[in-house]
């Protein structure tokens, strides 16, 4: 039974053994399945019902194109439509190869020689007539250019550009930089000892008032002079501000200087350590250049003076006189 439907798979059923004598299904073979014997179903074609065929049956229809499984199917077919588009490309190119192009009949008539006899190619046929808008043979589309950027302005002089005064301290800044990355995981401290003055017209040095003064422990040596202008009026504030009875005091105007030689430390480099230098010193068996940190053994002396135009303001309100705070600096 050849499945008259390309698309038809037939479906073959499990081996069963025949309960009693049965006839083989197909036609064509008529033989008688024992009982016990093999027999297989076999689905029909177009709703046709199924029958039961014996073993040399099953086997021819196995052979079949029309009863094996789609995929074997597909495989004939693919190979028939393949030999089909072979067959075809066989004939074109038999077809091609016999093809004569007719030479027009204006060559030949008006020549003569062997040159009316010569075959041209043929004409090229007309193309077809395509029209360019104008806007296409204009120049070239140009992007805007970007807008320019902001200039970069210094946040405190909006009109400051270049180099500032920071850079001046550049070799003072890398020194220090230097010097704290090869430097031990202790930090080197001063102690700190502060005292407060009044000035006086007429003379030249301060005056400390009621002997007050503080110390402070474990400073960092390479504290600059902002820092300890920070630190004296921190330590200072309580004691003055309890002296004074809590009367206003303008801290802008307090100077900070060092006792000794009365160098305002306003004066000096800001961000540069003020008593590191004091205290570092070469070693004797080490390398040239080298330098240590050594510990004096004498106190450092700052001071908070106030100017004796404010400390006569304060003496008339407050009805006292100013105290001066003076500070001694030990370095550990």
């Amino acid at each position: 039974m050849v499945a008259q439907d390309s698309g038809l798979v037939a479906n073959f059923s499990e081996d069963l053994q025949s309960s009693q004598a049965t006839v083989c299904g197909r036609q064509k073979c008529g033989k008688t399945i024992a009982a016990g014997e093999a027999r297989h179903y076999i689905t029909g074609a177009n709703a046709q019902n199924g029958k039961f065929v014996c073993t040399p049956c099953i086997n021819y229809y196995s052979s079949q194109p029309g009863t094996m499984t789609r995929k074997d199917f597909e495989v004939s077919q693919a190979r028939g439509i393949k030999e089909s588009v072979n067959n075809a490309r066989r004939k074109d190119a038999t077809r091609s190869s016999r093809r004569v192009t007719p030479v027009p009949p204006h060559i030949g008539m008006g020549g003569s020689g062997h040159n009316s006899g010569m075959m041209l190619p043929p004409p090229v046929p007309p193309q077809p007539g395509v029209s360019i808008p104008s806007s296409w043979h204009s120049a070239p589309y140009t992007f805007p250019p970007p807008p320019p950027a902001p200039p970069v302005q210094h946040p405190s002089n909006p009109n400051m550009y270049g180099y500032t005064a920071a850079h001046a301290q550049y070799g003072a800044s890398r020194q220090l930089w230097a010097g704290r990355a090869y430097q031990s995981s202790i930090a080197d401290t001063i102690t700190l000892r502060f005292k407060v003055l009044h000035e006086t017209h007429g003379k030249k040095d301060g005056t400390q008032v009621r002997n007050l003064s503080e110390g402070k422990p474990n400073v960092f040596a390479i504290s600059s002079p902002t820092a300890l202008r920070q630190l004296a009026i921190g330590t200072m504030h309580p004691k003055i501000c309890l002296a004074l009875n809590d009367c206003p005091i303008d801290w802008k105007r307090i100077v900070l200087r060092e006792i000794s030689n009365w160098v305002d430390l306003g004066q000096e480099p800001p961000h540069d350590p003020y008593f590191y230098h004091r205290c570092l010193t070469g070693k004797p068996k080490g390398k040239d250049g080298v330098a240590t940190f050594k510990k004096p053994t004498k106190a450092f002396q700052l001071a908070l003076v106030i100017d004796a135009e404010q400390d006569e303001g304060l003496l008339c309100s407050c009805h006292m006189p100013m105290i001066y705070a003076t500070m001694n600096i030990l370095c550990h």
